[in-house]
């Protein structure tokens, strides 16, 4: 009897020693983003002249996007001004009912992905850009 209640608590022990280090080392990596989107977002608001907040600098990055590509761009051209400003990640494709497509389109601004930019690209089966919008879901 007293063997099995010793393996019960180094079991106890065990789960209780790895639990304590899986927390520790999540809290470690949420402080490593949290610095992260702190530094990230000062340069992004320096580099825009915004304040730092993600609605700010998202509307200053698409004010550039839409300076950058003509009055009616392709969706080609609105992805080849996104990604000369950062590495972009295209997320599925999502057909409308009206027939026209919506896309969401990840701007990786950060080290961090989740520091990040998402926007919305609606766009024509010509590819012709109807919409481009900051997605906003804080």
């Amino acid at each position: 009897m007293k063997i099995t209640n010793r393996w019960i608590k180094v079991l106890l022990l065990g789960v209780g020693v790895f639990g304590s280090l899986c927390c520790f080392g999540f809290l470690i990596y949420r402080f490593t983003m949290w610095r992260d989107y702190k530094i990230c977002y000062a340069r992004l608001a320096k580099e825009f002249s915004v304040s730092p907040t993600y609605a700010e600098i998202g509307s200053a990055i698409l004010d550039r996007i839409k300076s950058q590509t003509g009055p009616n761009p392709n969706r080609s051209e609105i992805l080849s001004s996104m990604s000369s400003l950062a590495p972009i990640i295209e997320l599925e494709k999502i057909p409308l009912s009206s027939g026209d497509i919506k896309q969401i389109i990840f701007l990786n601004t950060c080290k961090f992905t989740e520091n990040g930019f998402d926007f919305i690209v609606v766009f024509s089966k010509e590819e012709l850009v109807i919409d481009l919008l900051l997605y906003l879901d804080d």
